[in-house]
């Protein structure tokens, strides 16, 4: 089943988090999370500061991604 790109409207997909670790380092903070992901998720973002979101296992098919302000469309994901 292809979710479309979330769009505000309709509600989001639940997300089943394993584990989070949260530290800071020289004013920057950084969150360490693993997540169960076994269909289409939606992750949004709507943050004062950036965020950076490293995959680093596991697998994923596709992935959609939209910026409010830079490329979207199609990607596909490596680790």
């Amino acid at each position: 089943m292809d979710l479309p790109v979330w769009d505000g409207t309709r509600e989001r997909s639940p997300r089943t988090m394993l584990s989070t670790i949260a530290a800071s380092a020289q004013g920057i903070d950084f969150r360490f999370v693993s997540e169960q992901i076994t269909t289409p998720t939606d992750w949004c973002f709507e943050e004062d500061h950036h965020v950076v979101v490293v995959h680093r296992g596991g697998r994923l098919r596709s992935m959609e991604v939209e910026f409010e302000r830079g490329p979207s469309g199609p990607h596909t994901p490596r680790v």
